[in-house]
């Protein structure tokens, strides 16, 4: 079964403009997600942070949703 974007989605829903955070090796930090994109059965997720420069593109399971 080939993964869709609209079901990557409902597994854990990102959405352009959100606010989550992120661990960076010891550090945990807020990054806003600028992009979604489903690519080989994952989806990945580009992120920029919320204070700082440079944006990544990271597999979504690094993310965690901030509750608000």
């Amino acid at each position: 079964m080939q993964l869709t974007m609209e079901h990557a989605t409902k597994v854990k829903p990102f959405e352009k403009g959100m606010v989550a955070k992120m661990d960076v090796e010891k550090m945990t930090i807020n990054v806003t997600v600028k992009d979604i994109r489903a690519r080989f059965g994952h989806v990945d997720v580009l992120v920029t942070p919320v204070n700082g420069q440079g944006e990544q593109w990271v597999e979504n399971h690094r993310i965690q949703i901030i509750k608000s």
